[in-house]
C-alpha cells in the first residue's frame, strides 16, 4: 500500500477495492459506540470552519486523525483496531446528508459491520443507513444503540440551526476533503504507535508527519527484509527522537521562527503547523522553505510521499528523515555557536524579508566551512545595513566602502541627530551589545527578544537619553551643563550657537524662566543631546522609574537593576557602570558625572568601532 492518507470515499470505496477487502469489521474486544452530542456539534463547528477559511482550495484538508486496521485474508474483511468511532460516525454522518440529498447511499452498504453486536449491525441497517432514525421516533434496545441515535438526533439539530450551510456542498467537503490516516499492520505487528484518544482531533502537520514517518520511513529503512523486530525498535528510537527534537524547538522556538517568512508563517496557522503546540513544526517550517519549488504550497501534500534526492523512489521518506536530522543538527550547531548564535540572529530578526532561509541554508552546506559561513554573514550585515546609504542609481553597482564612510562620518558627527533616527539606531545600539557579548567570556547571550527593540507597553523598551534631554534647575545640572559649556564653547563645532547659549547660561538657574529653559533644551539638542553617543535602549519600566533624572541618580538605579538580576544590554551598563574609564581619568570627569565630554568621545568610540568591524567584513570575502 502506497498512499497512507485516504479521502472519506476513498476509505469506503477505493480502498477497500484497492485492498481486495469487502468491509471493516469492528472485533469483538472493542467498546462499544461512545460519541455523544458534544463530540459531533465539534465536528461539525470543526469541517464548517474548515470550509469556509478555505474555499474551493483543493489541496488543503481536513484530517480525523487514523484509523489503524488488520487484515482478515479469510473473512475478506480489515479488522478496526483503533478508530471505530470515526467509521462509525462518519457512517452516520453520511447517512445523514444522503438522505438529505437524495444522494445513493451504496457508499455504505455492507461496509461497516459489529462481530459481536448483530443488534447493532441491524440498528445502523435499518435505522440509519434507510434514514428511518430521522423520519420517525428510535427506541434504542442497546447502550450503543442510543449513543447512535443522539447523535443522529445532533447531526439533525445542528444543520436546522445552521440553515447558511449548504448541506450538497458539505457533502462534497466531506467526502472529498476530510481524511483519515490509514494505517495497515501485520495481525503479529506491535500495537500502533498513535492511540489517540476517540473523538474528532483537528489533526497538526506534525502529527501527521510523525504518522508518516514512524509508519512509512521506518519500513523503507529496513526495505527488501523481514526484519519485523528492528523496524519495531527504529520506530521506538525514531518517536525518542522526534519527542527531543520538540523539546529542544520548545526552547528556542522565539529565535528560530525569526528564520521563517511570514507568508510561510500564515500557510502555517492555515493548514494548521502549529509551532506554538507542537514546535517540531518549526522544523519542518524550515524544511519546506528549503525544499519548496515556486509552485509548491504548505500543506500536508508537500510532505506525504517524501523527497527524492538519490533518485530511488522506494525511500523518500526514509531521504526526508534523514535530510531533518541533518537540519536539525546544523540548527543546534548555529544556536550553540556564540558567533553564529549573534549574527544570525542579527540578521533574520531585523533582515527577514530580505534574507531567505533557503539562501542561508544553502550557503551553509555548499561552503562546508563553519568559517567561511561566518564570513558570509557577516558581510551580508554590513552590506544590508549600509543599503540605506544608496542613491537610486548607485544600486546596480554599489559601492559600499563609499557608504560605509558616509554612515561613519554621520554616526562620528557630533551634532547629528539620530533621535528621529530610530531604525538604523536601534540596529547600531544592538550591534554594539553584540560586539561587547563577543569580546567577553562572562557576558551571557543576547536573549532571543533583545535583537531587536522590545515592543510592550509594560516590558519593551526605548531609546534614552544618557545626559538628560530636559535640564533641570533643581538638581544642578544646568550648573553642570555650563561647567561643560565652558569646554567647548570656543569649538568651531558650535559658532553657530555660542552667542545664544552663552545669552542664556549667563543668567543664573533662578532667573532661566520655562521659555529660556525650552530654548536651551532645544540648543543642547543642537549641541550634541541627540547624537548616538548620547543614546542607549533602556527597557521602559528601568525608564519610567526615575523619570527625568540626573545621570548619576540613572546610573544607581540602573546598577541596583543588575545587581537585582534584572537584564540590561551590554552597551547601556558599560556606559552607565564602567564607560572609558582611562580617558575620565586623565581629564578628572568623575564617574558620576556624563559630560558634553563623554557625549563626544562615545560618539568617536562607537563610529570606530562600527567602522573597523564593517570596513573588515566588507573586504574579507574579497
Amino acid at each position: 500500500m502506497d498512499e497512507l492518507i485516504y479521502s472519506v470515499k476513498e476509505v469506503f470505496s477505493d480502498f477497500l477495492r484497492k485492498e481486495l477487502t469487502g468491509y471493516y469489521n469492528i472485533p469483538e474486544y472493542q467498546r462499544g459506540y461512545k460519541w455523544n452530542e458534544a463530540n459531533i456539534v465539534a465536528l461539525l463547528n470543526d469541517i464548517e470552519k474548515f470550509r469556509q477559511e478555505t474555499g474551493n482550495a483543493e489541496a488543503t484538508f481536513y484530517c480525523l486523525q487514523n484509523i489503524t486496521l488488520v487484515k482478515n485474508t479469510n473473512a475478506n474483511c480489515f479488522h478496526v483496531v483503533d478508530g471505530q468511532q470515526r467509521l462509525t460516525t462518519l457512517l452516520i454522518l453520511l447517512s445523514f446528508l444522503q438522505h438529505e440529498t437524495d444522494s445513493t447511499p451504496l457508499l455504505l452498504e455492507n461496509k461497516l459491520q459489529y462481530s459481536i453486536r448483530p443488534e447493532t449491525h441491524e440498528f445502523i441497517t435499518k435505522q440509519v443507513l434507510t434514514g428511518h432514525i430521522w423520519e420517525k421516533e428510535t427506541v434504542p434496545e442497546r447502550k450503543d444503540q442510543y449513543y447512535i441515535r443522539e447523535v443522529a438526533r445532533s447531526i439533525q439539530a445542528w444543520f436546522k440551526e445552521n440553515t447558511a450551510t449548504d448541506k450538497g456542498k458539505f457533502l462534497e467537503i466531506l467526502l472529498s476533503r476530510v481524511k483519515l490516516i490509514v494505517n495497515v499492520v501485520d495481525d503479529k505487528e506491535e500495537k500502533i504507535f498513535s492511540s489517540l484518544n476517540g473523538g474528532k482531533v483537528n489533526l497538526d502537520g506534525a502529527d501527521l508527519l510523525r504518522a508518516i514517518l514512524m509508519t512509512r520511513a521506518a519500513k523503507e529503512k529496513y526495505h527488501g527484509t523481514s526484519a519485523t523486530s528492528e523496524v519495531r525498535e527504529f520506530r521506538i528510537r525514531m518517536g525518542m527522537e522526534l519527542d527531543l527534537m520538540n523539546l529542544w524547538f520548545g526552547k528556542t522556538a522565539d529565535y528560530f521562527k525569526q528564520f521563517i517568512s511570514d507568508q510561510t508563517i500564515g500557510m502555517a496557522r492555515i493548514n494548521r503547523f502549529d509551532f506554538t503546540t507542537l514546535p517540531i513544526n518549526l522544523l519542518y517550517l524550515l524544511y519546506y522553505e528549503y525544499r519548496r519549488n515556486e509552485k509548491e504550497s504548505l500543506n500536508f501534500s508537500f510532505f506525504e510521499y517524501g523527497k527524492n534526492s538519490n533518485g530511488n523512489p522506494d525511500d523518500d521518506r526514509w531521504e526526508m528523515y534523514l535530510e531533518l536530522q541533518e537540519m536539525y543538527a546544523i540548527l543546534q550547531r548555529w544556536y550553540n555557536d556564540k558567533e553564529l548564535y549573534h549574527y544570525l540572529g542579527f540578521l533574520f530578526f531585523n533582515f527577514k524579508a530580505q534574507t531567505p532561509f533557503r539562501d542561508i541554508y544553502t550557503q551553509w552546506k555548499a561552503l562546508n566551512s563553519r568559517d567561511k559561513f561566518l564570513k558570509n554573514i557577516q558581510h551580508t550585515i554590513a552590506t544590508r545595513m549600509l543599503d540605506r546609504y544608496l542613491e537610486e542609481t548607485e544600486k546596480a553597482a554599489p559601492d559600499y566602502q563609499k557608504c560605509l564612510k558616509t554612515m561613519t562620518e554621520a554616526i562620528s558627527d557630533f551634532r547629528e541627530n539620530w533621535y528621529n533616527n530610530d531604525k538604523e539606531l536601534y540596529q547600531i545600539l544592538i550591534l554594539l551589545d553584540i560586539f561587547r557579548i563577543l569580546d567577553s567570556k562572562s557576558i551571557k547571550k543576547l536573549p532571543t527578544d533583545y535583537f531587536t527593540r522590545k515592543s510592550g507597553q509594560k516590558d519593551g523598551e526605548d531609546k534614552e537619553h544618557i545626559l538628560s534631554q530636559t535640564p533641570r534647575k533643581d538638581n544642578g545640572e544646568i550648573a553642570t551643563i555650563k561647567t561643560d559649556w565652558e569646554r567647548f564653547a570656543q569649538s568651531e563645532d558650535f559658532k553657530d550657537i555660542r552667542s545664544q547659549m552663552q545669552e542664556i547660561l549667563n543668567h543664573s538657574d533662578a532667573e532661566l524662566t520655562e521659555q529660556e529653559l525650552t530654548q536651551l533644551q532645544n540648543l543642547l539638542n543642537s549641541a550634541g543631546l541627540n547624537s548616538i553617543g548620547n543614546m542607549v535602549l533602556l527597557d521602559l519600566r528601568i525608564n519610567r522609574s526615575y523619570g527625568n533624572a540626573d545621570y548619576a541618580h540613572k546610573r544607581t538605579i540602573i546598577f541596583q537593576e543588575y545587581m537585582n538580576q534584572k537584564y540590561v544590554r551590554p552597551h547601556t551598563l558599560a556606559v552607565f557602570m564602567k564607560g572609558d574609564i582611562d580617558a575620565r581619568e586623565a581629564t578628572g570627569i568623575p564617574l558620576n558625572r556624563w559630560t558634553l565630554e563623554d557625549i563626544k568621545r562615545n560618539t568617536d568610540k562607537i563610529a570606530k568601532e562600527i567602522g573597523k568591524n564593517f570596513n573588515a567584513w566588507l573586504t574579507q570575502n574579497n
